[in-house]
């Protein structure tokens, strides 16, 4: 309900995936008055050129661990609203926390998508240093990085 909030013709809504709550949704969004802004990709193989299409990823999970889809937007150097539930903030890290939000709180959401909608300037920050923030702690290097540090702590003889 928090995009249907957001001033009309600011923002439309990409919704990616599929699941059995989609008919619930899209008459949620038909009372809401959004419907038309709205569009259902459903289910797809490869998500990347969704992430290419967005201003802005949100994830309003009640429930999460470390959610790919989360890594994905931060890697296609999309900012990223999303709920404080597993390690969401921990991915974002310190200076995107006012961006992870309480489970459940709407006018967090409607005040923090206002903000990224309306400042280009400040949607580029944020995508910056959530890409900078994913290269750095969870590509394939420094995995393998960090996978060769404990390795070779735990092939030293101890004293």
């Amino acid at each position: 309900t928090a995009f249907s909030r957001l001033p009309a013709g600011s923002a439309q809504l990409l919704i990616v995936g599929e699941g059995p709550c989609r008919a619930e949704l899209q008459q949620q969004a038909s009372d809401l008055g959004c419907a038309a802004r709205v569009f259902w990709a459903g289910a797809v193989v490869d998500a990347s050129p969704y992430y290419g299409a967005m201003d802005v990823f949100a994830m309003s999970s009640a429930t999460e661990q470390m959610p790919v889809a989360l890594l994905e937007a931060m890697a296609s150097r999309l900012p990223a609203v999303c709920t404080d539930v597993g390690d969401c903030a921990e991915m974002l890290g310190t200076r995107q926390r006012p961006f992870v939000l309480t489970p459940g709180d709407e006018e967090q959401m409607v005040e923090a998508l206002g903000r990224l909608v309306q400042d280009a300037g400040l949607r580029a920050a944020a995508g910056d240093s959530n890409r900078a923030r994913c290269i750095e702690r969870y590509s394939r290097e420094s995995m393998v990085r960090r996978y060769r540090e404990i390795y070779r702590s735990a092939a030293r003889p101890s004293a």
